[in-house]
């Protein structure tokens, strides 16, 4: 049965950490119980009634469970609302950069594939290193690992990037700087240029595999 907050709080308006201790004590349990039943730390618990953080709003549900109070008074906090609503623009943030990211991540595959197979004679060296700073973003920004926890999602992930690795070292491989290395017959030379080319491939790869691997669902 779910109980009134006010009847427990005597009436008085308080902070959601405070709301949460209250109820806490008032049901009897400790911060480690809490957190046994939440698969918490003690520290998290302890952080949530001190007002240094704030709950998710799922473990807002299964406390309000817990205590057998309302969730609607559980979460009357003016403070807790400007949380919420800072963590919902937060998240429109990080979900517009990583979707603009992604799209760059594609347009520059692209020039990277033209740029390696010199298609007309295409070649800007500065794609490599835009396309690598923009996986980095994008992959820092990232938050979708959880779909890698089932293993034969990550077992599809290594077969494709295994497969895309050798296809683009081969494509690398005949680029026209290798050719042109070979002809001249510099060992120094051709070892530049078979790094250089390798680093691309790689590169090529991680791409690819971001492309079919870490799009957004719901896009």
């Amino acid at each position: 049965m779910v109980g009134n907050i006010s009847s427990i709080l005597g009436g008085i308006q308080v902070t959601i950490g405070e709301k949460l201790k209250k109820c806490r004590a008032n049901t009897a349990f400790t911060q480690a119980d809490i957190a046994e039943k939440l698969h918490l730390s003690r520290k998290t618990i302890s952080g949530w009634e001190t007002g240094r953080n704030y709950p998710d709003i799922g473990s807002l549900i299964k406390l309000s469970e817990i205590y057998k109070v309302s969730l609607e008074d559980l979460v009357r906090d003016e403070r807790m609302l400007e949380h919420f609503d800072e963590q919902k623009k937060s998240r429109g943030r990080e979900s517009s950069i990583l979707k603009i990211s992604y799209w760059i991540n594609v347009v520059f595959l692209m020039l990277e594939i033209i740029e390696v197979m010199r298609i007309n004679g295409f070649h800007f060296t500065l794609i490599p290193l835009i396309l690598t700073i923009n996986l980095i973003v994008f992959l820092s920004h990232f938050d979708g690992w959880n779909r890698f926890k089932s293993t034969f999602y990550v077992v599809k992930v290594l077969l494709v990037l295994t497969a895309v690795f050798i296809v683009a070292s081969v494509v690398s491989v005949l680029n026209p700087d290798v050719v042109s290395a070979l002809a001249i017959q510099d060992a120094s030379a051709v070892s530049g240029v078979m790094l250089a080319r390798m680093v691309s491939a790689m590169l090529l790869t991680i791409s690819i595999v971001v492309v079919i691997f870490f799009r957004n669902p719901r896009e």
